[in-house]
């Protein structure tokens, strides 16, 4: 029921898996289906409930069980990917919210940090050889720029978006 930055964190992991293997990372087809993508990638909640254990306080959570699985290994997954990469898909994807990586320090991950901010990345060169595409990477302040802008427009004084420096 709440909504937390956790989740564009979690987001931003499913979306960078997904330009690389060019699929969708869990492609559920409803609620439960998502669920067991999700856990079937990840592992059953009985393997990582010692980092979540508040888990159980979700709702619904006793409503359905799933056989055990166990975590799969990123390498397995995403088998043409650099370490670094790996790495922070890894702490992107944490299922426990309070254990995933904070935006600032996916941004300074080395990874991340392995493009020049203004640089025309080729992903073609990243991803697998079927794709083609090029990604013009913006720049911290770039991206907080066009942040603070939909402040004068979202909701017209009837919400805000506080953009945190």
């Amino acid at each position: 029921n709440t909504y937390g930055k956790e989740v564009d964190i979690w987001s931003a992991g499913c979306i960078i898996a997904e330009l690389f293997n060019l699929s969708p990372l869990f492609p559920g087809e409803t609620d439960i289906d998502q669920m067991y993508k999700i856990f079937h990638v990840l592992g059953t909640p009985d393997v990582w409930m010692e980092d979540w254990p508040q888990v159980v306080q979700l709702p619904d959570y006793d409503k359905i069980a799933f056989s055990h699985m166990p975590k799969k290994n990123f390498n397995l997954l995403f088998c043409s990917a650099p370490p670094s990469l790996l790495d922070l898909l890894s702490k992107l994807l944490e299922i426990a919210p309070s254990k995933r990586i904070s935006a600032a320090d996916a941004l300074a991950h080395p990874w991340t940090k392995s493009f020049e901010e203004t640089d025309i990345i080729n992903v073609s060169s990243l991803l697998p050889p079927r794709s083609k595409f090029e990604v013009k990477i913006k720049t911290e302040d770039e991206i907080l720029a066009s942040l603070k802008s939909m402040t004068t427009w979202v909701g017209q004084g009837k919400s805000k978006v506080d953009v945190m420096t």
